[in-house]
């Protein structure tokens, strides 16, 4: 079965772009953990530059989300920072 997860976050015009990104994505099932930096990046693909998408860390085209090849069944546990705060989202 192949799934697409799109993480995404909502930034203000007013918060500082830099201060949002994605610290990682993780569905135990099947045993996948993706790190920001060293398999994710936070990048923007739609035409709102305000609205940031989790895409796999290769080349520079911004994709929106993440293929994965698994089998049936799974929970996502993305986290991402918006600022001081850390929101946990699932």
């Amino acid at each position: 079965m192949l799934i697409q997860i799109t993480p995404q976050l909502l930034c203000q015009p007013m918060e500082r772009f830099s201060d949002c990104v994605l610290v990682d994505v993780q569905v135990p099932e099947i045993g996948l953990h993706l790190q920001n930096g060293k398999d994710l990046v936070t990048r923007t693909p739609y035409p709102n530059k305000t609205l940031l998408v989790g895409s796999r860390n290769i080349g520079r085209k911004a994709i929106a989300g993440l293929l994965i090849r698994c089998p049936d069944g799974y929970r996502s546990t993305p986290q991402l920072v918006a600022g001081p705060s850390m929101l946990k989202l699932s």
